[in-house]
């Protein structure tokens, strides 16, 4: 089939033709730098200043001239103030007239040499103005080449040998924009809980939560880059190393037209000739039309590259989900087939592997024993360092190719911890004790790092946004295939086709910060499923998706299994979602307990963990256990027979007349170009538990976001107990509204728990241990000597909640509490928001979680596209939408049973019925 061309038109040269190499701006970037340190003439300073100004505003087009010149002049403030001090501190005096004196400090004996304090000359505050714009307009010249061209663009056109200096550099990198992303999000919460923000007391509070949150997020794009093969690009065809002859002499001659220009005693002429020459060398490898655009890769010239051919993209057939493997490059330990486009993998015994059969139905995958085994382990057991009870022991187990397996238990239990070995992140990446061997297709965890098996298994772990390596979806979908060999024909297609597997289609070229959690999710998935590899991990994939997302992402998984023969391991706690797509359960006790390995209807029957479709047939006594509501609906017409006689309890009304504790009227709000909400008009009164619900996008947690004054509405008003709940100080806010985020770590930063309970107290004025008090009653027996981040998830919740309620907010909002908890936690976590609401508590909760809103909600708010499309009695919200509707809801339609414990009162009461005279 011909590759797709792109035609671009000569009256309008395209974006990507006029895109340079990434080396070319940091080039562009590091002349302009050593030409502000080596001149100290603020004129020529200022001129450099506003040529980096000027290019960054054409080429990004994000902002007017005006408002990048008033961004630089607000930075170069900064920077000029913090030097003309530094210079007054601690510089040198120069001769001449005394503007005023400082005291002079004594220094100790090992500081000999530097003083501080004396006279102070006018020169002395002249020079520090002049260095403070120079270093001013150095670090603006590196922002500029950061914001032109993403480090990563750069570090990944690095030699094989330099991979590993590129993995710490990238995460050096990160950690500088993931700090200000942390210091915004801590400040926020802090700002919810009622703690300074700013001053020594501000300070302190947000200094831990945020050097550990940045470090976390940069060594988990690490442990992504590596197990997405950053390091492995081993093929190189003549043109591309060509291509890397180019980028090297470019780079070459760039240095000496620097030094050249820079030198006294050589013509500056042949310095600059040798910068333009380089320059183009490194610019040209990246541009369309070159030649070279077929080698390069995605994304290597501008903020397209490759990619920028999808003007021309070509239809594909009817039903096709991805396209055959392309060729991976070859790998030292699988030896290539020439029959076949991918390395073959081999089994430990060095037997190759058969080819992929097409599965027809979910039986035909679950034959025990009878598939080849794509993953095994073989006497596995692990301890992370300083643990006494090993978190796995003595597993032995196989998983065929092309099977669904889910991996199932409570919070803590392990299942992270499994998933991860299985593409040797653990011990790699996480430390710890391990014994035994883990293979994937043949090859062995010990002797494979997780790069070298980036091409048979990919990961997604729990949070995306912390390990998206890129800045856009179209170039985060294609960065395995880069570091795999893939060619760019092969990668168009692919990616087109997750565009289209996932419905990411309409994102292609959103930046990944931007999009909700649900979004940012699928995006995660495709860009390892664009890899196309033979085995997939995935852990929690549908926490942050809404019903409807979850079954087309499970459903396409599902899809895969049976006709490309994809290995797929999830570990889930919303067993309802996945246990219908299971070939296979495994079970996870926890404290190292032995697996327990059956079919889904064998791990179901007993299981602590069960979906409420598990549950019912265990009231009902239905056998064999169905696994999904059409089994179900085909055993239940008795059941509804006899249901038909019993009256269903209903929750407690709201009292209409009371006074609203918050409203909207007609509020909106505006990210940029993306309308968030539109003219919503709700209220919240005391006592109610509301559910927020809605597709992913659809405006839930900005919608908490206007509630807690976290965001001003861009038109209407908010209100909470008559307030603009955005104009309040932290401590009257508090005593308003309190927000739980997703994150509940952001609120927390103590070393201990106990730690936690006394900061709070102390910081919000409360009386001593009323927040431990709160926290008593919520979880009886919480480890106090802990630190927070050894806590489970709903640990976690449990103590973020004690701090926000210790205040008895008459408002309580949480944004997907139950993100990460298993079904004990919930059941928990529903107690909690019961009682608050009987005390006169106003509970909204932004929830995709259905089983949840069922079993708590007064009231549900369903939202699309920023817009109030449904508001009413819970039940008759979720019961009438075949997509928010629980699962008994939908076996029991059309009666309107919501739970299980519905169904179990009221059968109760018929039997009581019955015994009776």
């Amino acid at each position: 089939m011909a590759t797709p061309t792109t035609h671009v038109s000569r009256a309008e040269p395209s974006r990507a033709r006029r895109a340079l190499h990434p080396a070319a701006w940091w080039a562009w970037a590091a002349g302009l730098a050593t030409a502000a340190i080596e001149t100290t003439n603020p004129v020529l300073l200022l001129l450099i200043a506003a040529v980096v100004v000027y290019v960054v505003a054409t080429r990004r087009s994000t902002a007017p001239w005006s408002r990048s010149l008033v961004v630089f002049l607000r930075f170069g403030l900064v920077v000029i103030v913090i030097r003309v001090v530094v210079q007054i501190l601690f510089g040198d005096r120069i001769a001449g007239h005394v503007m005023f004196s400082l005291p002079q400090v004594s220094l100790p004996s090992w500081a000999a040499g530097v003083s501080i304090g004396g006279p102070v000359t006018a020169e002395s505050v002249l020079e520090a103005l002049c260095e403070g714009l120079r270093l001013a307009v150095v670090l603006l010249a590196f922002g500029a080449a950061n914001s032109l061209a993403s480090p990563y663009r750069l570090l990944r056109c690095l030699p094989a040998v330099l991979y590993e200096a590129g993995v710490a550099v990238t995460v050096a990198l990160t950690y500088a924009p993931e700090l200000v992303t942390t210091i915004g999000q801590v400040r926020e919460a802090r700002r919810l809980r009622g703690r300074p923000t700013r001053g020594l007391a501000g300070l302190r509070g947000m200094a831990v939560p945020v050097l550990e949150g940045a470090l976390d997020r940069s060594l988990e794009l690490a442990s992504s880059m590596d197990s997405r093969g950053y390091g492995r690009r081993e093929a190189a065809t003549s043109s591309r190393r060509r291509a890397t002859l180019a980028t090297g002499f470019g780079t070459v001659l760039v240095l000496v037209g620097m030094y050249v220009v820079l030198s006294s005693t050589t013509p500056w002429g042949l310095g600059a000739a040798a910068l333009l020459v380089g320059a183009g060398l490194l610019g040209r490898r990246g541009a369309p039309g070159s030649g070279r655009e077929s080698t390069a890769p995605v994304g290597g010239g501008g903020r397209r590259g490759v990619l920028d051919r999808r003007r021309a993209r070509r239809r594909r057939t009817p039903g096709q989900l991805l396209p055959a493997r392309a060729p991976a490059g070859p790998h030292p330990a699988v030896p290539r087939d020439p029959d076949r486009t991918r390395p073959r993998a081999h089994l430990a015994d060095g037997r190759a592997a058969p080819g992929r059969s097409r599965r027809v139905g979910r039986s035909s995958t679950r034959r025990r024993g009878g598939g080849v085994p794509m993953i095994r382990f073989e006497a596995v057991t692990f301890a992370y360092t300083g643990a006494e009870t090993p978190m796995l022991r003595d597993v032995d187990l196989e998983i065929p190719e092309g099977e669904l397996c889910l991996v199932v238990g409570t919070t803590g239990s392990g299942k992270s911890t499994f998933l991860r070995a299985m593409n040797g992140l653990v011990p790699t990446a996480t430390g710890g004790r391990l014994a035994g061997d883990v293979r994937v297709a043949g090859r062995s965890t010990r002797t494979h790092a997780p790069r070298d098996l980036a091409d048979v298994i990919g990961l997604v772990g729990q949070d995306p946004s912390a390990s998206f390596v890129t800045d856009v979806v179209e170039d985060e979908l294609a960065y395995t295939m880069e570091n795999l060999g893939v060619a760019p024909p092969a990668m168009r297609r692919r990616v087109e086709d997750t565009l289209d597997l996932l419905g990411l289609h309409e994102l292609r070229g959103r930046s990944l910060r931007s999009l909700s959690g649900g979004q940012q999710q699928r995006v995660a998935i495709g860009a390892v499923l664009t890899a196309s590899p033979q085995a997939l991990v995935l852990d929690e994939p549908t926490s942050a998706l809404d019903p409807a997302a979850a079954e087309e992402v499970l459903a396409s998984l599902s899809r895969l299994v049976h006709d490309v023969g994809l290995t797929v391991v999830i570990a889930e706690h919303r067993l309802e979602r996945v246990l219908p797509f299971a070939d296979r359960v495994i079970l996870v006790p926890g404290d190292g307990a032995p697996l327990r390995i059956g079919s889904p209807e064998e791990v179901m029957a007993d299981s602590p963990v069960a979906p409420p479709l598990v549950e019912l047939a265990r009231v009902a006594h239905w056998h064999p256990v169905p696994l999904s509501v059409r089994d179900a609906r085909r055993v239940a017409a008795p059941l509804r027979v006899r249901l038909s006689t019993a009256t269903q309890a209903r929750r407690s009304a709201i009292v209409p007349a009371a006074a609203p504790v918050a409203s909207l009227v007609r509020a909106s709000f505006a990210y940029d170009d993306v309308h968030a909400l539109h003219d919503v008009e709700l209220t919240f009164r005391p006592g109610e538990i509301v559910a927020l619900m809605g597709r992913n996008g659809s405006g839930k947690s900005t919608l908490l976001a206007l509630l807690a004054g976290a965001r001003r509405p861009g038109t209407g008003s908010v209100r909470v107990r008559g307030e603009d709940p955005a104009s309040l100080s932290p401590r009257r806010l508090v005593k308003s509204v309190g927000l739980v985020p997703q994150d509940a770590q952001l609120l927390l930063y103590c070393e201990t728990v106990a730690d936690e309970c006394a900061t709070s107290d102390k910081e919000s004025g409360l009386a001593a241990g009323t927040t431990r008090a709160v926290l008593d009653a919520l979880v009886p027996g919480m480890p106090i000597d802990r630190h927070p981040r050894d806590l489970s998830e709903g640990q976690r919740l449990a103590l973020a909640l004690a701090v926000v309620l210790a205040h008895d907010p008459p408002l309580l909002l949480l944004d997907e509490p139950t993100r990460g908890l298993d079904y004990p936690s919930k059941a928990r976590l529903e107690e909690i928001l019961a009682g608050l609401a009987s005390n006169g508590t106003s509970v909204v909760v932004a929830t995709h979680d259905v089983e949840l809103v069922a079993r708590v909600a007064d009231r549900a708010v369903l939202l699309a596209d920023g817009e109030v499309v449904a508001d009413g009695a819970a039940r008759d919200v979720i019961c009438h939408s075949p997509v928010f509707a629980p699962q008994v809801a939908k076996v029991l339609a059309p009666d309107r049973w919501l739970t299980v414990e519905e169904v179990r009162r009221a059968l109760a009461s018929i039997d009581e019925l019955v015994e009776q005279p």
